[in-house]
């Protein structure tokens, strides 16, 4: 059904779109915090926008290829590539959708088919425990509105935040890409 693919180019693209993105946040955040006038917030904003498009789409495209080589090397994982993405705009279920797709990615791509029996690395409870609460402090602003220092401040505990996740989530998508390459090597000369 799904054909194995390489992900070496996608990994390198979704780690500078990802980083692009999270370095454009702590730009808007650090702009807001220090109140450094509306052209430097209007820029980083533009900026953050446009980080925030190429990533997604990038890291998209990323989790879509890497789950459905993770459907290659393993059996029996319950979300598909189109949900590995779908999740993420689903409300409620993007909460902890997203997070089980990556779960599962990760666990075949490192364990292959003995995948349902093995331990996921404690970056990945990590990485989405910090995606959650940079989401939730970022909302945060939308009610603060009326305090411009307030939202300052959340923006860049946002930023922080989403630094924290992007660290992990850069490590995880190495260790996909990394266990992909190995399982596939290892089933090609088996």
């Amino acid at each position: 059904m799904y054909q194995f693919k390489e992900l070496g180019g996608l990994t390198r693209a979704a780690m500078v779109a990802i980083w692009f993105y999270a370095t454009t946040q702590l730009l808007l955040g650090l702009s807001e915090a220090l109140d450094l006038g509306a052209g430097a917030m209007g820029l980083t904003t533009v900026l953050n926008v446009a980080g925030l498009l190429i990533a997604a789409i990038v890291f998209g495209c990323w989790i879509y290829r890497a789950n459905a080589n993770a459907h290659v090397i393993a059996d029996g994982l319950s979300i598909s590539p189109g949900w590995a993405i779908g999740w993420y705009f689903i409300p409620i279920m993007s909460l902890f959708q997203p997070y089980v797709a990556m779960k599962e990615t990760w666990l075949a791509s490192t364990y292959g088919s003995n995948w349902g029996d093995a331990e996921v690395t404690g970056l990945l409870p990590f990485w989405w425990g910090m995606w959650l609460v940079s989401g939730f402090v970022g909302w945060g602003t939308v009610f603060a509105r009326q305090d411009v220092a307030l939202v300052g401040e959340l923006t860049l505990v946002t930023a922080l935040f989403s630094l924290a996740a992007t660290f992990c989530l850069t490590r995880i998508i190495a260790q996909v890409r990394e266990g992909q390459r190995v399982m596939r090597h290892a089933e090609v000369f088996a």
